[in-house]
């Protein structure tokens, strides 16, 4: 992987897929000149998986959800789920409400991150 850091103990306990699902949209975020909101979803991403505040399952979710955004918001903008995405980070943003550091983290970016789908 070239954008998510994530070590060998974390690995195991995760669902490399998705996480690799996320990497490949940062990816194409990135050459498709999106750098904030590719910056947006590495954070949250890398946050994610570090954070001690979530089950593994939580964390796979969750992962899960920003492999959904990630991979929509490099679709045309004509061919975006919105309405989709939209109810996907609902889910996301009450799933992370446990979580203060991710609350925090999400209030900073979470204006770059739906904007695509607004």
């Amino acid at each position: 992987m070239d954008n998510i850091k994530v070590d060998s103990l974390t690995i195991g306990a995760l669902n490399t897929g998705n996480i690799q699902s996320v990497d490949a949209s940062i990816t194409n975020l990135k050459q498709s000149g999106n750098e904030q909101l590719a910056n947006a979803i590495v954070t949250i991403t890398d946050s994610v998986i570090a954070s001690s505040d979530l089950q593994d399952k939580i964390k796979d979710e969750l992962i899960e959800i920003l492999s959904f955004i990630s991979s929509e918001a490099t679709a045309p903008p004509g061919q975006q789920r919105k309405g989709i995405a939209k109810s996907v980070i609902k889910k996301f943003e009450d799933t992370i409400s446990v979580s203060a550091t991710l609350t925090q983290l999400w209030a900073t970016w979470r204006l770059v991150i739906v904007d695509p789908f607004s």
